[in-house]
C-alpha cells in the first residue's frame, strides 16, 4: 500500500471530521430555534385538534342519538318470521350481542353457534383430531370439507333429521352451541362473525371459506362481518376469495348493524367504513319497496 493511498485516506477522513464538527457546532445555534418552532407548531396543532373536537363532539353525539333512535324503525319487520344463525368464527365474542339485538329488532329468531378451535387448525392437526373423534362416533366427518358440509347442513336444515349429531359435534369440540338456541328449524340466513385479536393467516382459508362454500351449496344466504375495532381484519381476505357474499366490516355499530340486516335481503356488496369497503351500506329504499 503506497503513501499516496494513505494520504488519500487521511484527507477523506479529515474532510468528514470537519463536516462533523461543523454540524455539531452549527446545531448548537440552530437546534434551540428549530426545537422552539417545532414545539410551537405542535402546540398549535394540538390546540386546533382540541378545538375541532370540542366543536364536533355535540354534533357527533346528535348523530349517534339519531341513529340509535332510527335503527328500530329502519329494521322493523325486515326479517319478520325468519330464522338467522350467527356463527362466531373469529374471537370477537363481544360483537355477538349487538348483532343479535339488531336481528331481533328486525323480527328474526336468532340461533348462535361457535366454531370450535380444532376446526381452525391445520389439515394434519384437524385430521388427527377427527380420527380420534370418529373412534368414538363414526358418524362424525372425516375431513375439513365434510365437516364444513355437516355444519352447513345443520344450519340449513336444523337438527331434526339427526338430533344427536349436533351434541356429538359439540362433544368433539368442533362446535359450541348456545343454550338458548334449539337448532330445530333450519336458518333462512347465516351471519358469520370474523375478526381476530391475534394474527391468524390460516383461519379464513380453514374455516370461513369452506363454510361459506358449503352454505352456498345448501342455498343459504350468508353475510360475513366483523366489528369495526377488529385488530386483524378478515374482510379483505374474504373479498379476495370472490365468494359472492356480502361483507360488513363494522357490524357492531348502529350503521353496520343496519347494513348487515339490509345486506341479508339485498345487494351483495362490501359495506362498512374500512379502506376495503366499497359502500357504507345497502340502499334503504329499493324499487320494489318504493312502489
Amino acid at each position: 500500500m503506497g503513501p499516496g493511498f494513505k494520504y488519500h485516506v487521511v484527507t477523506i477522513s479529515a474532510i468528514f471530521f470537519a463536516l462533523t464538527v461543523g454540524l455539531i457546532v452549527g446545531s448548537l445555534f440552530l437546534s434551540p430555534l428549530l426545537a422552539a418552532n417545532q414545539l410551537k407548531a405542535s402546540r398549535n396543532l394540538q390546540d386546533l385538534f382540541k378545538t375541532d373536537i370540542q366543536v364536533q363532539r355535540p354534533q357527533l353525539e346528535q348523530y349517534k342519538t339519531f341513529t340509535a333512535e332510527a335503527l328500530p324503525i329502519l329494521l322493523k319487520n325486515r326479517l319478520a318470521h325468519k330464522v338467522v344463525a350467527i356463527v362466531q368464527a373469529g374471537d370477537y365474542s363481544g360483537a355477538i350481542a349487538p348483532i343479535k339485538e339488531a336481528l331481533e329488532m328486525a323480527g328474526a329468531r336468532v340461533e348462535i353457534l361457535t366454531i370450535g378451535s380444532p376446526f381452525d387448525r391445520s389439515d394434519e392437526v384437524l385430521a388427527n383430531h377427527l380420527m380420534e373423534a370418529r373412534a368414538e362416533d363414526a358418524r362424525l366427518p372425516q375431513d375439513r370439507a365434510s365437516l364444513a358440509d355437516t355444519v352447513a347442513s345443520l344450519l340449513a336444515d336444523g337438527n331434526r333429521l339427526a338430533p344427536d349429531l349436533l351434541p356429538a359435534l359439540e362433544h368433539a369440540r368442533l362446535v359450541l352451541t348456545d343454550g338458548d338456541s334449539d337448532y330445530g328449524t333450519g336458518a333462512n340466513f347465516v351471519v358469520i362473525v370474523g375478526g381476530s385479536h391475534v394474527v391468524d393467516l390460516e383461519r379464513t382459508a380453514n374455516v370461513d371459506e369452506p363454510l361459506l362454500l358449503a352454505l352456498q351449496k345448501h342455498g343459504v344466504t350468508t353475510v360475513a362481518c366483523e366489528p369495526d375495532n377488529a385488530i386483524y381484519s378478515d374482510m379483505q381476505a374474504l373479498r379476495d376469495l370472490h365468494l359472492d357474499v356480502a361483507t360488513v366490516d363494522n357490524a357492531n355499530t348502529d350503521i353496520g348493524r343496519c347494513a348487515l340486516v339490509y345486506a341479508l335481503t339485498g345487494d351483495k356488496d362490501d359495506y362498512g367504513m374500512k379502506a376495503s369497503a366499497k359502500r357504507l351500506m345497502p340502499p334503504l329504499v329499493t324499487k320494489s319497496s318504493a312502489q
